[in-house]
């Protein structure tokens, strides 16, 4: 039977397409027996691989963006980024990505 809701409801977040996680009794017993720092470390582990996941996968598509930064600034992040052999605007991605995955 059709409902109201079922017109209403984003695909996302109607039951059949929702994911299911199945955990084995052996996996339920270690976790029980985690200390809370470990279960944070756990927690932030998980969070960490889903940032580097999701940034994986939106990666193809890119924005030009306008940024004002003083020009001394500019001038010596791109000297640093020649001595070192980095292209600039990716050194710029790699530290917006290093934040994120703080």
């Amino acid at each position: 039977m059709v409902t109201k809701t079922d017109f209403l409801m984003p695909d996302f977040l109607k039951k059949e397409n929702r994911p299911v996680q199945y955990f084995t009794e052996e996996y339920i017993s270690q976790c029980r027996k985690m200390s809370l720092e470990e279960i944070v470390e756990k927690i932030s582990e998980q969070q960490d691989f889903f940032w580097q996941m999701h940034l994986a996968k939106n990666f193809n598509e890119s924005v030009l963006i306008s940024l004002k930064v003083p020009k001394n600034l500019l001038k010596q992040f791109r000297k640093k980024c020649e001595v070192t052999d980095v292209k600039y605007q990716s050194q710029i991605k790699n530290l917006m990505i290093d934040w994120l995955l703080k």
